[in-house]
């Protein structure tokens, strides 16, 4: 069998993140119900040990957007799989299907985890 992600999200957040895209890819916008298609961290769990961003927020639905395989791989990856975020979260157009002032909460909402995690503290 097959090791899962340390911080693979659990199916109940895969399921609700897909709810609230409305079954569509959170970044091109096609209907997953005919394709296949991955839950990506947002906010990568794989930030390397200076970073640390709580397990229960990276596992999260907030965390979790569903984009159809293409979109993973090519857009959201790049190709790579070894290292951190290539898209930040406003990339993410449809997260919330159509609803852009949900969308734009949501952003906001990883801005602001960005900045307490990667500027120091005064």
């Amino acid at each position: 069998m097959p090791n899962k992600r340390e911080n693979e999200f659990p199916q109940k957040i895969k399921d609700a993140a897909l709810f609230r895209q409305n079954f569509k890819c959170g970044f091109c916008g096609k209907s997953l119900q005919t394709r296949l298609f991955h839950g990506h961290h947002v906010i990568s769990d794989r930030l390397g040990k200076h970073i640390t961003i709580s397990t229960d927020f990276i596992r999260s639905e907030d965390n979790c957007i569903m984009l159809c395989d293409e979109c993973h791989l090519q857009e959201a990856h790049s190709g790579n799989f070894a290292h951190g975020p290539v898209l930040d979260a406003v990339a993410f157009k449809y997260s919330h299907d159509n609803n852009k002032i949900a969308h734009n909460l949501w952003v906001l909402k990883h801005d602001k985890i960005w900045q307490a995690r990667l500027l120091p503290r005064k």
